[in-house]
């Protein structure tokens, strides 16, 4: 018999509250950071969260439901309000700002473990890994791609084919130092990855640039 299945009457109750909402996308987080999406159980959030199980249910149908919410919460944390700002004039300005906040979301621990788990689901929950895909790195890629073609309108880049530059892009940020993170292997410096993120960026702008 399947524990985590929702009561029956988990949808009825008060209005959600969202100091306590934040509370079990941080105790999910935690616990599938620890445990992993196999061996979380909700009662195990719900008691960390100090709140029913009944209680995470009215918010989450389902543990992967969860999971899929505390990765993107975790992702726009860690991206921020950085990417909307963006001015098309100012392209390398733009460039640093949204790769620093690809390294600060790849570089995270809570991240690099969602990672690890979703490779050890295999073939299970398509949905989960998809929602990791769409709701992190795919948003900032589409994101940037509109970039760099406003950019281009604009005349301060000349990219032709923005899709594949902004992959590309992103790509540059993907080396043996993200590698080495995910094997637990240690993880780079605040100064090599501000070394990184200058060195891609002039690249970048130099195969790009309006000239």
């Amino acid at each position: 018999m399947n524990q985590d299945k929702p009561p029956a009457a988990a949808r009825r109750g008060r209005p959600r509250d969202p100091e306590r909402l934040q509370r079990i996308l941080n105790a999910a987080a935690r616990q599938f950071h620890e445990q992993g999406l196999p061996n979380t159980s909700m009662d195990a959030i719900a008691a960390e969260a100090g709140v029913s199980k009944m209680t995470v249910y009215s918010h989450f149908p389902s543990k992967e439901a969860l999971f899929i919410a505390a990765v993107a919460s975790r992702s726009a944390e860690l991206m921020g309000s950085e990417m909307p700002s963006m001015d098309p004039l100012k392209p390398k300005q733009a460039l640093m700002a949204i790769g620093r906040a690809f390294l600060r979301l790849i570089r995270d621990d809570q991240v690099v473990q969602h990672h690890r788990i979703l490779f050890g689901l295999r073939d299970a929950h398509p949905e989960v890994r998809q929602a990791f895909h769409d709701d992190g790195p795919d948003r900032m890629r589409q994101a940037l791609a509109a970039y760099l073609a406003q950019a281009t309108r604009q005349g301060s880049l000349n990219v032709r084919h923005p899709d594949l530059a902004a992959d590309q892009f992103m790509g540059l940020f993907l080396g043996m130092g993200q590698l080495r993170h995910l094997l637990n292997l240690g993880k780079p410096s605040a100064q090599e990855d501000e070394a990184l993120l200058k060195a891609n960026v002039a690249l970048f702008i130099k195969g790009h640039g309006p000239g």
